[in-house]
């Protein structure tokens, strides 16, 4: 069996919601690639990964902002449906 040392995990506490962290490494679009060396198969070393921050909303607040971004992107979908349909 083969493995891979090329994955890190983020392991959430009861103080980060999964969907929050996912939603916060997303925004951070290209510029989380610039953390990256290497031509052909780029890495992100570990202490560059430790060294990421992000801004941790309250508990709540982190449900809300999920909920209100996954209400954003249906729209989103909904939009380029009816546009792909006209």
């Amino acid at each position: 069996m083969a493995t891979s040392q090329d994955f890190a995990t983020w392991t959430c506490t009861d103080a980060l919601d999964p969907e929050y962290l996912m939603f916060a490494l997303l925004a951070e679009g290209d510029h989380i690639r610039t953390f990256g060396e290497g031509t052909t198969h780029t890495t992100i070393y570990f202490p560059e990964i430790r060294a990421f921050h992000i801004c941790l909303a309250p508990k709540r607040e982190q449900v809300e902002i999920v909920r209100r971004v996954k209400l954003a992107l249906a729209k989103i979908d909904k939009m380029a449906e009816e546009a792909r349909a006209s």
